[in-house]
Protein backbone atom coordinates (compact mmCIF):
# COMPACT_ATOMS: atom_id res chain seq x y z
CA UNK A 1 0.00 0.00 0.00
CA UNK A 2 1.14 3.55 -1.31
CA UNK A 3 0.87 5.85 1.31
CA UNK A 4 1.04 9.52 0.05
CA UNK A 5 4.30 11.04 1.54
CA UNK A 6 5.77 7.60 -0.10
CA UNK A 7 4.39 8.69 -3.28
CA UNK A 8 5.69 12.52 -3.24
CA UNK A 9 9.16 11.48 -1.84
CA UNK A 10 8.90 8.61 -4.68
CA UNK A 11 8.02 11.60 -7.45
CA UNK A 12 11.07 13.71 -5.99
CA UNK A 13 13.50 11.10 -6.58
CA UNK A 14 12.50 10.70 -9.58
CA UNK A 15 12.51 14.15 -10.74
CA UNK A 16 16.13 14.38 -9.03
CA UNK A 17 17.15 11.36 -11.14
CA UNK A 18 15.60 12.83 -14.90
CA UNK A 19 17.16 16.23 -14.22
CA UNK A 20 20.98 14.51 -13.23
CA UNK A 21 19.99 12.09 -15.91
CA UNK A 22 19.31 15.32 -18.73
CA UNK A 23 21.40 18.14 -17.54
CA UNK A 24 24.48 16.14 -16.12
CA UNK A 25 25.24 13.19 -18.46
CA UNK A 26 25.98 15.20 -21.52
CA UNK A 27 28.86 17.54 -21.52
CA UNK A 28 33.11 17.33 -21.73
CA UNK A 29 33.37 14.19 -20.20
CA UNK A 30 34.44 11.34 -21.58
CA UNK A 31 31.97 9.02 -23.50
CA UNK A 32 32.07 6.37 -20.96
CA UNK A 33 31.74 8.15 -18.06
CA UNK A 34 28.62 9.77 -19.57
CA UNK A 35 27.45 6.16 -19.86
CA UNK A 36 27.87 5.25 -16.75
CA UNK A 37 25.97 8.35 -15.20
CA UNK A 38 22.96 7.69 -17.95
CA UNK A 39 22.83 3.89 -16.96
CA UNK A 40 22.81 5.05 -13.10
CA UNK A 41 20.15 7.77 -13.27
CA UNK A 42 17.98 5.63 -15.79
CA UNK A 43 18.35 2.68 -13.08
CA UNK A 44 17.12 5.27 -10.19
CA UNK A 45 14.19 6.78 -12.43
CA UNK A 46 13.02 3.24 -12.99
CA UNK A 47 13.22 2.05 -9.33
CA UNK A 48 11.48 5.36 -8.03
CA UNK A 49 8.80 4.71 -10.76
CA UNK A 50 7.20 1.94 -9.80
CA UNK A 51 5.29 3.00 -6.41
CA UNK A 52 3.78 5.50 -9.28
CA UNK A 53 3.13 3.01 -11.68
CA UNK A 54 1.56 0.70 -8.55
CA UNK A 55 -0.52 3.51 -7.54
CA UNK A 56 -1.51 5.43 -11.23
CA UNK A 57 -1.14 2.49 -13.67
CA UNK A 58 -1.71 -0.82 -11.89
CA UNK A 59 -2.31 -2.33 -14.87
CA UNK A 60 1.29 -2.18 -15.63
CA UNK A 61 2.27 -3.91 -12.64
CA UNK A 62 2.75 -7.21 -13.63
CA UNK A 63 4.79 -6.16 -16.70
CA UNK A 64 7.00 -3.31 -14.67
CA UNK A 65 7.95 -5.11 -11.48
CA UNK A 66 9.66 -8.23 -12.93
CA UNK A 67 12.63 -5.95 -14.30
CA UNK A 68 13.46 -4.07 -10.93
CA UNK A 69 15.15 -7.37 -10.37
CA UNK A 70 17.64 -5.87 -13.11
CA UNK A 71 17.67 -2.55 -12.09
CA UNK A 72 18.49 -3.81 -8.55
CA UNK A 73 21.02 -6.16 -10.23
CA UNK A 74 22.63 -3.47 -12.39
CA UNK A 75 22.69 -0.54 -10.00
CA UNK A 76 26.24 -1.21 -8.20
CA UNK A 77 28.52 -2.05 -11.09
CA UNK A 78 27.15 1.32 -12.49
CA UNK A 79 27.94 3.58 -9.90
CA UNK A 80 31.43 1.55 -9.40
CA UNK A 81 32.02 1.98 -13.03
CA UNK A 82 31.04 5.29 -13.26
CA UNK A 83 33.00 6.60 -10.09
CA UNK A 84 36.50 4.41 -11.53
CA UNK A 85 35.61 6.27 -15.13
CA UNK A 86 35.48 9.90 -13.36
CA UNK A 87 38.43 8.82 -11.73
CA UNK A 88 41.36 9.25 -14.27
CA UNK A 89 43.84 10.52 -11.66
CA UNK A 90 43.89 6.61 -10.44
CA UNK A 91 45.01 3.69 -12.07
CA UNK A 92 42.32 2.80 -14.82
CA UNK A 93 39.85 -0.40 -13.97
CA UNK A 94 38.98 -1.90 -17.21
CA UNK A 95 35.16 -3.19 -17.24
CA UNK A 96 35.22 -7.62 -16.54
CA UNK A 97 33.08 -9.91 -18.25
CA UNK A 98 32.00 -11.06 -14.56
CA UNK A 99 30.31 -8.08 -13.54
CA UNK A 100 27.49 -8.43 -16.08
CA UNK A 101 26.83 -11.71 -15.16
CA UNK A 102 24.04 -10.78 -12.58
CA UNK A 103 22.39 -7.99 -14.41
CA UNK A 104 22.45 -10.62 -17.17
CA UNK A 105 20.73 -13.42 -15.34
CA UNK A 106 18.58 -10.51 -14.29
CA UNK A 107 17.69 -10.06 -17.73
CA UNK A 108 16.73 -13.79 -18.24
CA UNK A 109 14.09 -14.04 -14.98
CA UNK A 110 12.57 -11.30 -16.17
CA UNK A 111 11.70 -12.31 -19.65
CA UNK A 112 10.86 -15.56 -17.91
CA UNK A 113 8.30 -13.47 -15.94
CA UNK A 114 6.71 -12.03 -18.99
CA UNK A 115 6.43 -15.22 -20.92
CA UNK A 116 4.64 -16.16 -17.66
CA UNK A 117 0.33 -17.17 -18.69
CA UNK A 118 -1.21 -14.41 -17.04
CA UNK A 119 -2.40 -16.39 -14.12
CA UNK A 120 0.59 -17.98 -12.89
CA UNK A 121 1.77 -14.26 -13.16
CA UNK A 122 -0.85 -13.03 -10.51
CA UNK A 123 -0.37 -15.83 -8.41
CA UNK A 124 3.60 -15.13 -7.53
CA UNK A 125 4.05 -11.47 -8.04
CA UNK A 126 0.24 -10.38 -6.53
CA UNK A 127 -0.72 -13.13 -4.64
CA UNK A 128 2.93 -14.09 -3.37
CA UNK A 129 2.41 -17.92 -3.39
CA UNK A 130 4.04 -20.76 -5.82
CA UNK A 131 2.14 -22.14 -9.30
CA UNK A 132 2.06 -25.75 -9.49
CA UNK A 133 3.97 -26.30 -12.90
CA UNK A 134 7.90 -27.22 -12.49
CA UNK A 135 9.36 -24.43 -14.95
CA UNK A 136 7.47 -21.26 -12.98
CA UNK A 137 8.94 -22.68 -9.93
CA UNK A 138 12.51 -23.02 -11.22
CA UNK A 139 11.86 -19.56 -12.16
CA UNK A 140 10.35 -17.88 -8.67
CA UNK A 141 13.38 -19.95 -6.98
CA UNK A 142 16.01 -18.88 -9.59
CA UNK A 143 14.62 -15.18 -9.30
CA UNK A 144 14.69 -15.97 -5.32
CA UNK A 145 18.68 -16.79 -5.34
CA UNK A 146 19.62 -13.69 -7.35
CA UNK A 147 17.26 -11.66 -4.23
CA UNK A 148 19.96 -13.85 -1.78
CA UNK A 149 22.66 -12.89 -4.11
CA UNK A 150 22.19 -8.98 -4.60
CA UNK A 151 23.03 -7.73 -0.62
CA UNK A 152 26.67 -9.50 -0.93
CA UNK A 153 26.97 -8.66 -4.35
CA UNK A 154 26.39 -4.77 -3.84
CA UNK A 155 28.08 -4.69 -0.56
CA UNK A 156 31.24 -5.64 -2.49
CA UNK A 157 31.03 -3.57 -4.98
CA UNK A 158 30.34 -0.64 -2.02
CA UNK A 159 33.42 -1.40 -0.42
CA UNK A 160 35.24 -0.93 -3.80
CA UNK A 161 33.51 2.49 -4.76
CA UNK A 162 34.24 3.38 -0.99
CA UNK A 163 37.77 3.09 -1.79
CA UNK A 164 38.19 4.28 -5.11
CA UNK A 165 36.27 7.61 -3.68
CA UNK A 166 38.43 7.31 -0.54
CA UNK A 167 41.77 7.40 -2.98
CA UNK A 168 40.00 10.25 -5.25
CA UNK A 169 39.78 12.43 -2.40
CA UNK A 170 43.34 11.30 -1.28
CA UNK A 171 44.92 12.70 -4.85
CA UNK A 172 42.70 15.31 -5.37
CA UNK A 173 44.12 16.90 -2.19
CA UNK A 174 47.88 16.04 -3.14
CA UNK A 175 47.63 17.49 -6.59
CA UNK A 176 45.47 20.82 -5.93
CA UNK A 177 47.26 22.49 -3.71
CA UNK A 178 44.55 24.80 -2.97
CA UNK A 179 41.98 22.36 -2.63
CA UNK A 180 41.22 22.69 1.27
CA UNK A 181 40.23 19.82 3.61
CA UNK A 182 36.85 21.00 3.76
CA UNK A 183 35.96 21.43 0.41
CA UNK A 184 35.72 17.88 -0.44
CA UNK A 185 33.91 17.15 2.32
CA UNK A 186 31.17 16.06 -0.19
CA UNK A 187 32.74 13.13 -1.01
CA UNK A 188 32.41 12.09 2.43
CA UNK A 189 29.14 12.60 2.60
CA UNK A 190 28.60 10.92 -0.86
CA UNK A 191 30.12 7.92 1.49
CA UNK A 192 28.20 8.12 4.17
CA UNK A 193 24.65 8.02 1.97
CA UNK A 194 25.98 5.32 -0.18
CA UNK A 195 26.06 3.51 3.23
CA UNK A 196 23.23 3.96 4.49
CA UNK A 197 21.16 3.53 1.67
CA UNK A 198 22.98 -0.05 0.98
CA UNK A 199 22.05 -0.49 4.67
CA UNK A 200 18.15 0.50 4.24
CA UNK A 201 17.98 -1.11 0.92
CA UNK A 202 19.33 -4.45 1.59
CA UNK A 203 16.82 -4.28 4.94
CA UNK A 204 14.03 -3.39 3.12
CA UNK A 205 14.41 -5.23 0.22
CA UNK A 206 15.11 -8.91 2.00
CA UNK A 207 12.31 -8.27 4.64
CA UNK A 208 9.77 -7.78 1.87
CA UNK A 209 10.71 -11.48 0.60
CA UNK A 210 10.69 -12.84 3.62
CA UNK A 211 7.28 -11.06 4.58
CA UNK A 212 8.59 -9.47 7.60
CA UNK A 213 8.39 -6.24 5.53
CA UNK A 214 10.91 -3.65 6.60
CA UNK A 215 11.50 -2.47 10.09
CA UNK A 216 11.71 1.28 9.42
CA UNK A 217 9.51 3.83 7.24
CA UNK A 218 9.93 3.52 3.35
CA UNK A 219 10.03 7.40 3.57
CA UNK A 220 13.48 6.83 5.15
CA UNK A 221 14.55 4.68 1.95
CA UNK A 222 13.42 7.49 -0.22
CA UNK A 223 15.30 10.33 1.83
CA UNK A 224 18.54 8.92 1.84
CA UNK A 225 18.07 7.59 -2.08
CA UNK A 226 17.74 11.46 -2.88
CA UNK A 227 20.67 12.75 -0.72
CA UNK A 228 22.87 9.87 -2.76
CA UNK A 229 20.77 11.82 -6.11
CA UNK A 230 22.41 14.93 -5.00
CA UNK A 231 25.50 14.01 -4.14
CA UNK A 232 26.46 12.33 -7.26
CA UNK A 233 25.13 15.55 -9.14
CA UNK A 234 28.16 17.44 -7.13
CA UNK A 235 30.37 14.39 -8.31
CA UNK A 236 29.37 14.62 -12.00
CA UNK A 237 29.62 18.17 -12.08
CA UNK A 238 33.00 18.43 -11.02
CA UNK A 239 35.76 18.45 -13.54
CA UNK A 240 39.03 16.68 -14.15
CA UNK A 241 42.28 17.41 -14.91
CA UNK A 242 43.34 15.80 -17.72
CA UNK A 243 45.43 12.92 -17.50
CA UNK A 244 48.52 13.67 -19.36
CA UNK A 245 48.90 16.25 -16.84
CA UNK A 246 48.71 14.37 -14.12
CA UNK A 247 51.21 11.76 -14.93
CA UNK A 248 53.34 14.66 -15.58
CA UNK A 249 53.35 16.38 -12.27
CA UNK A 250 53.53 13.34 -10.68
CA UNK A 251 56.63 11.65 -12.44
CA UNK A 252 58.68 14.71 -12.81
CA UNK A 253 61.72 15.14 -10.72
CA UNK A 254 60.61 18.46 -10.37
CA UNK A 255 56.85 19.05 -10.31
CA UNK A 256 57.42 22.92 -10.99
CA UNK A 257 59.70 23.14 -13.59
CA UNK A 258 56.96 24.14 -16.27
CA UNK A 259 55.35 26.35 -13.42
CA UNK A 260 54.61 29.80 -14.77
CA UNK A 261 55.72 31.32 -11.13
CA UNK A 262 59.32 32.85 -12.24
CA UNK A 263 62.72 32.05 -9.68
CA UNK A 264 62.05 36.83 -9.74
CA UNK A 265 58.26 35.91 -9.04
CA UNK A 266 58.60 33.07 -6.55
CA UNK A 267 61.50 35.35 -4.41
CA UNK A 268 59.06 38.89 -4.29
CA UNK A 269 56.33 36.65 -3.20
CA UNK A 270 58.26 34.72 -0.65
CA UNK A 271 59.24 38.52 0.63
CA UNK A 272 56.42 39.89 0.81
CA UNK A 273 54.56 36.35 2.74
CA UNK A 274 57.28 36.81 5.32
CA UNK A 275 56.74 40.38 5.69
CA UNK A 276 53.45 39.91 6.61
CA UNK A 277 54.15 37.30 8.67
CA UNK A 278 56.34 39.44 10.94
CA UNK A 279 54.47 42.54 10.94
CA UNK A 280 50.67 41.00 11.49
CA UNK A 281 51.75 38.72 13.37
CA UNK A 282 50.03 36.40 11.15
CA UNK A 283 51.68 33.40 12.51
CA UNK A 284 49.31 33.74 15.66
CA UNK A 285 46.03 32.71 13.37
CA UNK A 286 45.48 29.44 14.45
CA UNK A 287 42.79 29.07 11.31
CA UNK A 288 45.38 30.42 8.94
CA UNK A 289 45.43 28.64 6.00
CA UNK A 290 46.14 28.26 2.41
CA UNK A 291 43.26 30.06 1.09
CA UNK A 292 43.79 33.08 3.62
CA UNK A 293 47.26 33.78 3.23
CA UNK A 294 46.30 33.76 -0.40
CA UNK A 295 43.86 36.32 -0.14
CA UNK A 296 46.11 38.37 2.03
CA UNK A 297 49.11 38.51 0.28
CA UNK A 298 47.32 38.85 -3.07
CA UNK A 299 48.34 35.40 -5.19
CA UNK A 300 46.99 32.37 -6.17
CA UNK A 301 47.35 29.62 -3.83
CA UNK A 302 49.29 27.44 -5.73
CA UNK A 303 51.97 30.10 -6.45
CA UNK A 304 52.08 30.46 -2.44
CA UNK A 305 52.43 26.51 -1.91
CA UNK A 306 55.22 26.59 -4.81
CA UNK A 307 56.79 29.12 -3.13
CA UNK A 308 56.63 27.33 0.71
CA UNK A 309 57.80 24.14 -1.14
CA UNK A 310 60.93 26.02 -3.10
CA UNK A 311 62.00 29.02 -0.99
CA UNK A 312 64.39 28.46 1.80
CA UNK A 313 63.48 31.51 3.70
CA UNK A 314 59.84 30.19 4.58
CA UNK A 315 59.34 27.96 7.99
CA UNK A 316 55.73 28.85 9.08
CA UNK A 317 53.42 26.17 8.34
Amino acid sequence: MQTDATLVLSGICLGIAITGLTSNAVGRECKTSRLYLRLVYGVFAGVFSLPLITAFAPALFLVYFPAILIMLLTLAPAVFYYVVAKSPELDPIPFKWRDGFLPLAGCIVTIGFWLLPLEDKRTMLIEGDLPTDIASNILAFTAFALILLWPISSLAYLIATLRRLRSYRETLLTIYSNIDQRDLCWVNWLMGFLVALWAAGTIGFTGENFGKGPPFEPVLFYLLAAGVLIFLNIFASLTSPPTAHIKETAESPDKYSRSALSKDHMESLAARIEKSMMQDALYLDPNLSLQKLSRYVGALPNHISQTFERSNRIDIF
